[in-house]
């Protein structure tokens, strides 16, 4: 299930890999993920259209918010993540 929510958000964000597989739910406030280092070395915001907050509220729900990061894989950070 992991990986469909590391597609999903892939496609409606355009984040980088190691942006997305560090995402942790303090970065997601106001309908927008907010980004302190990105590739260009500039902070950045990401604005949540109506897939990825269900996407987020599903994973909320299943987690009930008991993990920092966003998409994990059986409760871990998917690989590749500290």
């Amino acid at each position: 299930m992991y990986f469909r929510n590391i597609v999903e958000c892939v496609l409606n964000t355009g984040m980088q890999k190691g942006e997305m597989l560090s995402l942790k739910w303090g970065q997601i406030r106001d309908g927008f993920i907010y980004l302190h280092e990105t590739k260009p070395k500039e902070a950045s915001q990401i604005p949540v259209n109506d897939d990825l907050e269900r996407m987020f509220k599903q994973i909320i729900k299943k987690q009930h918010l008991t993990y920092k990061y966003v998409l994990l894989d059986e409760g871990k950070p998917v690989k590749g993540v500290q």
